[in-house]
């Protein structure tokens, strides 16, 4: 038997309670009690009740399993029965149940989505009710509508869940892209500052000042960061990757870099821009870092379709191991799941010539800039 997983505390869905009193006068039933499956333990707990005294539902609610109730769940079909349910046996006695109400018969309907059970509706009367009441035809399509409902909502808590998760993730890159890059290459010039320190040459203060700028430029980020996050509105900027190739050039003088564009990058979707800011920005990092390059080259072409921006250097370029899908850096994962973000795809190739080539090839057409 397979089983959706639901919690002991899923949210009942609006105005069940008022369509379980309507069942009650069509179907003449006492009282009703909804119960939902745990796919961990496989034990069925009561989320909703209709009728019942306060004893007899605080037993409803401690108990895990009922013999009625899980043989409709096991054999997706509408049970009756006049002693197969505990809380029958137990009302026949007030030592058990002091508060109790009359129960004679039981009828169980199993809820379920598309064939799976997740739970079954049970109907309490004090009496015998007739084999033949048109209503019992009712009671599966009634079961597979409340399936429905409660799967509804455990799908929408999955939503929340995923958008959760999906938020973490852009923070995390957001932390990456920015923050983490200007620390690391912070650090980087702390260490060749002290190694200048001894000369007390002009470079030396030169170096200081670059750091001084890196730190201030990275406390300014984690500003951004705790407004965007404690605003009803995050800010958005108006990114633009070539704001990324100056701040580059400007601070690395030793390399040549070169934009070559059919026409201004800018893009009339909001998204696009910022994804390919950040796709520039780790593939410059990279370059900063690891290439030993001379030269870069940006060149943006929307003269024939799809779009593409490639970033190319004459670096030492990339290991096998950095360019494959299966094992690839943080930040190569992160420059591919923003490409796919816009229905881009990301190339990377390094030439056996040396180098690296980054292309993001907009494959879209809604996402063309």
């Amino acid at each position: 038997m397979t089983l959706n997983g639901y919690s002991s505390n899923t949210p009942v869905p609006e105005g069940l309670s008022e369509a379980l009193e309507a069942v009650l006068a069509v179907t003449g039933a006492t009282a009703a009690v909804i119960r939902l499956c745990d796919l961990h333990n496989h034990t069925e707990h009561c989320e909703i009740a209709v009728g019942l005294s306060s004893d007899q539902l605080a037993f409803e609610r401690n108990r895990s399993n009922c013999g009625v109730c899980a043989e409709a769940i096991q054999s997706d079909q509408v049970k009756s029965s006049a002693d197969g349910c505990e809380l029958l046996r137990l009302c026949q006695n007030d030592f058990f149940i002091p508060d109790h109400r009359p129960l004679a018969h039981t009828l169980a309907a199993p809820l379920n989505f598309r064939g799976r059970p997740i739970g079954v509706l049970t109907l309490f009367f004090d009496h015998h009710p007739s084999r033949t009441g048109w209503w019992r035809r009712l009671l599966t399509p009634l079961g597979q509508l409340i399936g429905l409902s409660f799967e509804n909502i455990r799908l929408e808590e999955m939503r929340s869940r995923l958008w959760l998760m999906r938020s973490k993730q852009l923070l995390a890159a957001e932390l990456h892209d920015g923050l983490a890059q200007r620390l690391t290459f912070a650090r980087m010039q702390l260490r060749l500052a002290l190694q200048e320190a001894s000369d007390g040459t002009q470079a030396y203060h030169a170096r200081l000042h670059t750091l001084e700028e890196l730190l201030a430029a990275a406390h300014r980020e984690v500003r951004e960061l705790i407004r965007c996050f404690t605003t009803e509105t995050p800010h958005t900027d108006n990114y633009d990757w070539r704001t990324v190739v100056k701040r580059f050039a400007e601070e690395n003088p030793n390399i040549q870099v070169t934009i070559e564009a059919d026409e201004p990058p800018t893009s009339r979707d909001a998204f696009v821009a910022e994804q390919l800011y950040f796709i520039v920005q780790e593939a410059l990092n990279n370059i900063r870092k690891h290439a030993r390059a001379h030269r870069v080259t940006l060149s943006w072409r929307t003269n024939t379709m799809p779009h593409t921006l490639t970033i190319q250097d004459d670096g030492v370029g990339l290991s096998p191991s950095s360019v494959s899908h299966s094992d690839p850096p943080f930040g190569l994962q992160l420059m591919r799941k923003r490409a796919e973000a816009i229905g881009a795809e990301l190339q990377i190739d390094s030439p056996a010539t040396g180098g690296t080539i980054v292309r993001v090839v907009l494959k879209d057409p809604a996402h063309e800039l």
